[in-house]
């Protein structure tokens, strides 16, 4: 969007979690927010924002992907080995 062309990250999130506080199981909304923290390396932000989308995923195999980068976001982006165990 044009907050995100514009480098407004933090804007942007505000208008996604606006969408995600209507709609919970918007695909586009859970998407654009995952991208948005893993670009601007809030990482903590970022698990739970894994976890969230990876609870409204169907597919199993996609929720599976979103819990490992959440692993490895605790393992190789924070250093706690401790959460990335607790994400498997």
């Amino acid at each position: 969007g044009i907050a995100t062309r514009r480098g407004d990250g933090e804007r942007a999130l505000s208008l996604w979690s606006a969408v995600l506080r209507e709609d919970a199981d918007d695909a586009e909304a859970l998407d654009a927010r995952v991208s948005l923290l893993e670009s601007e390396g809030r990482w903590e932000e970022l698990v739970t924002a894994l976890r969230e989308r990876a609870a409204h995923r169907d597919d199993p195999a996609l929720q599976r992907a979103d819990l490992v980068a959440a692993a490895r976001a605790f393992s190789e982006r924070l250093g706690r080995v401790d959460g990335a165990i607790a994400e498997w």
